[in-house]
């Protein structure tokens, strides 16, 4: 998850493809299910990485606009966490997208995961992907 992550933090639009992979994660049964899908399609023989390829290819109609809109964003953050959304100027004058996701309230126990991108729904991807991984 870290790789997809690392990519969504250098996207600087929407994806079709990252979608797909955030999907991949999100919904894994759905993805096993599209996965199984494309597999008779296939020779015999094709290595695992084309089949993912492949499938990842498939998927892309069906994966839900995580990277593009702000409400299949949220749909990642975890049921049990808030989150926080601000805008600022960077270092440069450009204008990015803040994210916070996690709890505010835990004490000594607070766990806040942050994402950053110039568009709102990239930033609450990387957020709550980060805390997916860690839940």
């Amino acid at each position: 998850m870290q790789d997809l992550i690392e990519r969504l933090e250098k996207a600087e639009k929407p994806s079709r493809g990252l979608d797909a992979e955030i999907w991949a994660i999100a919904r894994p049964g759905r993805y096993q299910q599209k996965y199984d899908s494309v597999l008779p399609f296939l020779p015999k023989g094709t290595p695992e990485e084309t089949r993912r390829a492949e499938c990842l290819s498939a998927v892309r109609t069906a994966a839900p606009r995580y990277t593009a809109s702000l409400d299949a964003a949220l749909t990642l953050v975890p049921e049990d966490e808030v989150f926080e959304i601000m805008w600022d100027d960077d270092m440069r004058g450009r204008r990015r997208a803040y994210v916070e996701v996690g709890e505010y309230d835990a004490g000594d126990d607070c766990r806040v995961y942050r994402g950053e991108g110039p568009r709102p729904a990239l930033a609450v991807c990387i957020a709550a992907l980060r805390a997916r991984g860690e839940g």
